[in-house]
C-alpha cells in the first residue's frame, strides 16, 4: 500500500478503495492515511461475505456495521458500495 499511495500522489490520481470492516479495524493508521490522501475509502462488507437473498436482514445488519465502522474511522459515511457478490442490493435497500 505505501507504493500504491506513493505512485497516486506522483501522478495526482485520487482513487477508491472498497475495503471489508474487519480490514478497516485492523489497519486503522492506513485507512486514516488513505482517506487524508484525498481517496475513497468504500464500502465492501464486513469479512467480504456474500449477501444471502433469502435474508435481507443480515445483508442490513451487515451494511449497517460497515457504514459504522468507516464512519468511526474516517469521520464521515461512505459513498460507494461494492457487494462482494450480487448487484440486487440497491433495490431493497436505502441508505
Amino acid at each position: 500500500m505505501p507504493k500504491i499511495l506513493e505512485l497516486l500522489k506522483e501522478f495526482d490520481i485520487k482513487a477508491t478503495f472498497f475495503v471489508p470492516g474487519w480490514v478497516i479495524e485492523r489497519n486503522q493508521g492506513l485507512i486514516k492515511e488513505v482517506f487524508a490522501e484525498g481517496h475513497e475509502v468504500a464500502h465492501h462488507g464486513y469479512l467480504h461475505e456474500w449477501p444471502d437473498m433469502t435474508d435481507p436482514s443480515k445483508e442490513e445488519g451487515i451494511l449497517l456495521k460497515g457504514i459504522e465502522i468507516i464512519e468511526k474511522i474516517v469521520g464521515q459515511k461512505p459513498f460507494g458500495y461494492r457487494s462482494p457478490a450480487g448487484e440486487y442490493t440497491l433495490q431493497r435497500f436505502h441508505f
